[in-house]
């Protein structure tokens, strides 16, 4: 990408968007990137484990796992950005209140 003058004489180079369907070995590779993605507050779903001494694992706690068939496959990457959307998504999941699982009352 080349960079771009401003009135000022400055330059800048412009952020590139791009809405694809991420995979979690080429966004290990692209470390010039940044993957934002939505993200249940548990961040439990999946088999795959996140590394406890990892970035993310301080932030969000140890034993977190990533899926392998949503945009959360980058969960626990340095490169990953998540953002809450829900909380725990399956019904009756962990008694915790949420859009498919309300509280009582």
């Amino acid at each position: 990408m080349t960079e771009t003058s401003v009135e000022d004489g400055s330059t800048y180079q412009p952020t590139k968007i791009k809405q694809v369907n991420f995979v979690r070995s080429e966004a290990e590779k692209d470390t010039e990137s940044l993957y934002v993605f939505t993200d249940n507050t548990d961040r439990t779903s999946g088999r795959g484990d996140i590394d406890n001494d990892s970035p993310y694992a301080q932030k969000y706690g140890s034993g977190k796992k990533y899926p392998n068939a949503t945009q959360a496959v980058v969960r626990g990457l340095p490169n990953a950005m998540p953002i809450s959307t829900q909380r725990w998504i399956f019904d009756h999941g962990r008694g915790v209140p949420s859009r498919r699982n309300p509280a009582p009352g």
